[in-house]
């Protein structure tokens, strides 16, 4: 048995990639028993030891699953809270001051706009950037595209659910993937080359680096989540703002925070509206990049 799955170490699991490549790998196989779905066993590392990527690739033998097909459901896992439970949380925190642009003006035969070029120049304003982080196979970015975002980024550091989600679902307009770690995604390309961004979605993934005692968090989750702020902030446009949906108490989310969070952030923790009686209550930490 590995250390990552000893007993007692639940919370270490979560944050392991191979644990995740496993699980979706498995996923995917239940509705997809023709899909051969490999996940390498090389892990790259950092400096400190720690697991920034895993390698998976999706062998079908030649054909792609369409996991979107009508008799095919597909394998979705929306961690917390679904889409109408956090709609009314992104539309305060975020995209009521920050619409999309509105569609492409129509054309005359001539190919010519219909439009006044004083009326027509607001379409050139850029499509508020998003970066979900640790998305999984959440559909909330689909959701967004619905509205009309389509300058989307997913990260997550399982490489079988990235392959999944690039090769084996129709693809979501404006929204594209990558393989990163959250704590170490500054320099991948696909985030480097979209950066900054507006607004940065985290929906669990926080929560899943931590273990132990929430009243005195051992230091490599307090190292774990001083990285993964540092890479938020580094990423996030001036003013963007940081979402995190969290099932932690306010008091433990923020033993959490690094020491010099009020230096480089304005936040603020709250309940989740929509969760209360009757309902796990999930919990609110919005930042806004100074």
């Amino acid at each position: 048995m590995s250390a990552t799955n000893a007993p007692g170490n639940t919370g270490r699991r979560l944050s392991d990639p191979l644990y995740w490549d496993a699980y979706y790998a498995q996923a995917a196989a239940a509705v997809l028993p023709a899909a051969n779905v490999v996940v390498s066993t090389t892990v790259a590392t950092s400096a400190t030891g720690a697991v920034l990527s895993s390698s998976a690739a999706v062998d079908d033998g030649g054909s792609t699953p369409n996991l979107t097909d009508a008799t095919t459901p597909a394998p979705t896992h929306e961690w917390f809270r679904d889409w109408d439970g956090i709609h009314a949380l992104l539309r305060d925190a975020f995209l009521a001051a920050n619409p999309p642009p509105p569609p492409s003006p129509p054309l005359d035969h001539d190919g010519t706009t219909l439009l006044s070029s004083s009326v027509s120049g607001d379409s050139d304003r850029r499509d508020p950037s998003i970066l979900h982080l640790g998305s999984g196979d959440s559909i909330i970015p689909a959701e967004l595209s619905r509205l009309g975002y389509r300058r989307q980024l997913c990260v997550d550091f399982s490489a079988a659910l990235v392959a999944l989600m690039r090769d084996a679902r129709a693809p979501v307009a404006g929204v594209t993937w990558a393989c990163a770690d959250v704590r170490a995604m500054g320099d991948v390309p696909l985030v480097a080359a979209a950066a900054p961004f507006k607004l940065a979605f985290d929906k669990g993934t926080l929560d899943a680096m931590v273990h132990g005692s929430p009243w005195d968090p051992p230091e490599d989750v307090r190292e774990s989540i001083r990285k993964y702020l540092d890479e938020v902030h580094h990423v996030l446009a001036p003013d963007g703002v940081f979402v995190c949906v969290s099932f932690r108490q306010p008091h433990f989310l923020r033993l959490l925070l690094p020491a010099d969070v009020d230096s480089r952030w304005t936040w603020r923790l709250s309940l989740l509206d929509g969760t209360g009686a009757g309902s796990f209550a999930y919990h609110t930490l919005v930042m806004r990049k100074l």
